[in-house]
């Protein structure tokens, strides 16, 4: 009887372990430090491979672009700025501008999100296939974006169809109001470093600098400093700024500077797009509202 107890027991286990057994005989046994991450890359890499090389392009410079966790409407219109300024920069003969690769997307959305992330990038470059904007008659056109506004976008002469648009939207978002403080040195001592042939005084460095302008949208146009004069956005870039629409004042004996927006503020405000998306309004709304002087055809 225990005989035939031993007999069933080792059948049962043979049983159980015949699956894992075939296993790993014909394929071998699980590689060291293979996971879910290498799986995932290897299959995305595999379905990039698969698809037209523009559509690559595309949903890879739109993982660059916008956070995946936007509104899907605001993700559609940000699909179709990124399709125009593509084909700008083909038809111009540039290099387009690069995305992410798929394992810098894989970082960005994590790997349990990556493919319902990545479908949701996919299906707004499908989605707006057959979008085109124009004016004019011209269909190629450099379509601009940034983060947050001042509270209105810009209008830029030379590009007949940016007309900066009220954008109060963005006055919620945590990156619409920047102050920062400097001691009248370290301030001194950062002008000096970006503007070497000027000859600084060093008892009050705010009084050397004058604002000499700004745009319809708050953005400074022109600014002297210490005799030589600059464009805003290039004080902007050379100080480290998050926009161009700023002041700059001497605050019990420091000196602030307070910035409004983020980004150039020309043409779509992605904060503001994202809140008209949450209003119900689609993608196309979306641009004729950032753009309107353009024409959208679907």
């Amino acid at each position: 009887m225990k005989e035939k107890i031993k007999i069933m027991l080792s059948l049962v286990i043979f049983l159980f372990l015949f699956p894992y057994i075939v296993t790993v005989f014909f394929q071998g046994t699980p590689v060291a430090g293979e996971s879910v991450y290498e799986t995932a890359t290897e299959t995305a890499v595999m379905a990039q491979g698969s698809m037209p090389k523009e559509r690559e392009q595309l949903i890879a410079i739109l993982a660059k672009e916008i956070h995946v966790d936007s509104e899907r409407e605001a993700i559609r219109a940000q699909a179709v700025i990124a399709r125009a300024n593509y084909d700008y920069a083909v038809a111009a003969g540039r290099e387009p501008e690069g995305g992410l690769s798929v394992q810098e997307m894989m970082a960005a959305f994590g790997e349990k999100n990556f493919a319902t992330d990545y479908q949701i990038l996919a299906d707004a470059v499908d989605d707006t296939a057959d979008i085109t904007v124009s004016y004019g008659g011209n269909t190629t056109l450099m379509l601009p974006y940034h983060a947050v506004s001042a509270g209105k976008t810009r209008t830029a002469g030379e590009l007949p169809y940016l007309t900066g648009v009220d954008s109060q939207a963005d006055l919620p978002s945590e990156d619409y109001l920047k102050v920062i403080y400097f001691e009248k040195t370290e301030f001194l001592a950062q002008l000096e470093q970006i503007f070497p042939d000027a000859a600084f005084q060093e008892t009050d460095p705010v009084s050397q600098i004058a604002i000499d302008g700004r745009d319809d949208g708050g953005y400074v146009t022109s600014v002297t400093v210490c005799g030589t004069m600059v464009s805003g956005d290039e004080f902007r870039d050379r100080f480290g700024l998050a926009s161009a629409c700023f002041t700059i004042a001497e605050v019990d004996g420091r000196v602030r500077v307070v910035t409004k927006g983020l980004g150039h503020g020309y043409g779509l405000s992605q904060w503001g797009a994202n809140e008209l998306a949450k209003d119900g309004k689609d993608c196309v709304e979306i641009l004729k509202y950032y753009f309107p002087n353009i024409e959208i055809t679907e």
